[in-house]
């Protein structure tokens, strides 16, 4: 027996209205209630008898009737054909909840307008739980600044700790140390400071960074008025386990280069240049002072700075290229990330 149109819809209505998560509502061409399922009495808390012949904009909460949303979402619909929306309902209590759905137009056999249908349903769950992983998110972002914050001030402290150790060393060797892990600590609490004032708490604006390392390295030996610096970098953001490694061993070889590497000049230059490629990337400190001692071999060097720019290196995977020819230049060649 061949189904009849009229026993095609009403099956269509009888499975339309056992749905239940889903609400379903019928609206003839001037917006108002013609039909709708268990789901949306469910949903919204009206019986059918309450919420025929009713306006379409019952359901939207004040505010948005105030803005003219519901007339919106006719005119998108009976312009486009269809009219998505996800946003604050209301129910017959008063109550509200949050709905994604979708109102189609609905013509005739003639293509005429016969009105509009939608089809909605409950995501207030789903936004609670998304409300709730964003604030998580705002307080681990709010964490995180503070710990950078916290970490940045106890580094200045440690800092400031050494400066008034280093007042009462006398011995040139001992005072040199003192001033040495000075700049390192500084070197790792302008890391953390970079990365309070960075939206994104895991890396860095590194170019930015090698700026204001040299910028203080230059002002802590004094050496603005004989030793012009220059640092070529181009904009690039690293990782917090890449930046502190290559940090480090900058502040080391520059350091080296501003107190070793012009004794008996008036004037010299350091250069720093950084770049960061598909195969990975490349750090160059080079100046044009007086170079390594003859002899000098770099990859076995006793001294604090060199062993620290090794181990720096191996921890990077890096390789390490040093030449001494008209100044120095060092090298590291690091694989990507």
């Amino acid at each position: 027996m061949t189904p009849t149109r009229e026993n095609t819809r009403d099956r269509f209505h009888l499975f339309v209205d056992g749905v239940k998560d889903y609400a379903f509502i019928q609206f003839d061409g001037a917006n108002r209630v013609t039909d709708w399922n268990a789901g949306a009495e469910r949903l919204l808390g009206y019986t059918e008898a309450e919420i025929l012949g009713c306006p379409g904009d019952i359901f939207f909460t004040p505010e948005d009737r105030e803005r003219g949303m519901p007339e919106q979402e006719v005119v998108t619909a009976r312009e486009r054909g269809t009219a998505e929306d996800e946003r604050w309902h209301i129910r017959k209590d008063g109550t509200r909840f949050r709905a994604s759905g979708v109102m189609t137009r609905l013509c005739d056999d003639h293509g005429n307008l016969a009105g509009f249908a939608k089809v909605f349903r409950d995501v207030t769950e789903r936004e609670q739980v998304r409300e709730r992983l964003q604030r998580s998110l705002v307080e681990k972002d709010v964490l995180l600044r503070e710990i950078h914050h916290r970490v940045k001030n106890n580094l200045q402290v440690i800092v400031s700790l050494l400066g008034l150790q280093a007042r009462y060393i006398q011995d040139p060797g001992a005072l040199a140390s003192i001033e040495e892990t000075t700049n390192r600590v500084r070197a790792i609490a302008r890391i953390h400071e970079a990365l309070y004032g960075n939206s994104d708490l895991a890396s860095i604006h590194f170019s930015s960074y090698l700026n204001q390392l040299v910028q203080d390295l230059t002002a802590f030996y004094d050496v603005s008025q004989r030793i012009e610096t220059r640092v070529s970098a181009a904009p690039v953001t690293l990782d917090i386990d890449l930046a502190v490694p290559l940090a480090l061993i900058t502040n080391e070889l520059i350091c080296n280069a501003m107190k070793h590497g012009f004794p008996d000049r008036e004037n010299g230059s350091i250069v720093v240049e950084f770049a960061m490629s598909e195969g990975g990337g490349r750090l160059t400190v080079a100046d044009n002072g007086i170079g390594l001692p003859p002899g000098f071999d770099a990859f076995r060097a006793a001294s604090m700075g060199f062993n620290l720019i090794r181990i720096l290196a191996e921890q990077l995977e890096a390789e390490l290229e040093v030449q001494s020819s008209g100044g120095t230049q060092v090298v590291v060649r690091f694989p990507p990330t």
